[in-house]
């Protein structure tokens, strides 16, 4: 970056974030700069302040910027000035604090790192291992993904099952859980899904905690997978990543959303745009997933058409 004035910044995950006043002959603004301890590549957030709609011979001014590692903001401080030179500006600029803008720095790709809730290699293994041999004292009843297919009507498959709902019948999954595991990760919201599930239990299905969401099996189950072992399979693909995505927001599981959202961005840079799930993400996602969705199809829409040209 080239020479700032009164320079300020923090750390989002190994990222340096800086931000500073820059004046030349020719311009005067706030710049912002991201530094990646890792790849060791500068980059500039090149933001909107709203300069560009405040009329002729208006711009903003900004005096300071704070940086909040908990929300991933910077915060800048400054006013609207009007006719003024640099110098008179330069002067006064201690004085703006009349105006305020936040600027998401994940909507530029600087993302923080994964929440603390991975597990050691052995704790994950030792998740797995529960999951796989059915630990468990209760289960969770969901969608079957499979249930488009002809089935046997004489199946017997141990993980499928036939309920007979109010206008048709349809294929159910169960997954078996460890239900004190998941209280202590999900929380309070799945204590009270279990209580409103048991209210409603028939005297059949007494001797049996059951638990039905109404979501496809394999995201249930990656997101129960997510539970026992605390991190996201770098295997599971795009449809799970978006389902997880919505069903993290609908639950009310917070973490997982977060690292959700973590692997998107990621996936943003990488991924070939088609195969994106518009609607799930921008129904679901952050404003900053938004964003760099939104700036990924029209980069991609202008490379399309200038090589049409």
């Amino acid at each position: 970056p080239p020479f700032l004035r009164f320079p300020s910044g923090g750390m989002l995950g190994d990222n340096i974030i800086i931000g500073g006043t820059y004046l030349s002959e020719a311009k005067q603004e706030y710049s912002i700069y991201s530094y990646n301890l890792h790849t060791r590549t500068w980059k500039k957030l090149d933001y909107d302040d709203g300069s560009r709609s405040s009329g002729a011979g208006q711009y903003v001014s900004w005096n300071s910027s704070y940086f909040c590692e908990t929300t991933s903001r910077c915060i800048l401080l400054g006013n609207h000035r009007s006719n003024v030179s640099f110098l008179h500006d330069y002067n006064n600029r201690i004085l703006n604090f009349s105006y305020m803008l936040e600027i998401d720095v994940t909507s530029f790709g600087v993302l923080g790192n994964a929440t603390d809730v991975a597990f050691s290699k052995s704790g994950q293994r030792l998740g797995q291992l529960a999951l796989m041999h059915s630990l468990a004292d209760m289960e969770i009843m969901c969608f079957d993904s499979l249930a488009d297919r002809h089935y046997d009507s004489d199946s017997t498959q141990p993980d499928v099952a036939t309920y007979k709902l109010p206008s048709h019948k349809m294929r159910l999954s169960r997954i078996c859980v460890l239900s004190k595991l998941l209280e202590e990760r999900w929380g309070e919201f799945f204590c009270e899904l279990v209580s409103k599930s048991e209210e409603s239990r028939s005297s059949i299905e007494e001797k049996h905690r059951i638990l039905f969401i109404p979501e496809r099996h394999e995201v249930v189950f990656a997101m129960v997978e997510w539970f026992y072992t605390g991190y996201l399979d770098e295997a599971w693909p795009l449809s799970i990543l978006c389902g997880l995505l919505t069903i993290s927001k609908t639950y009310r599981i917070p973490k997982l959303r977060k690292e959700v959202v973590l692997r998107l961005q990621d996936l943003l840079e990488t991924i070939m745009l088609p195969v994106v799930d518009y609607e799930t993400i921008m129904v679901a996602a952050t404003m900053a997933c938004e964003l760099r969705l939104l700036k990924s199809v029209l980069a991609l829409k202008e490379r399309t058409t200038n090589t049409g040209n």
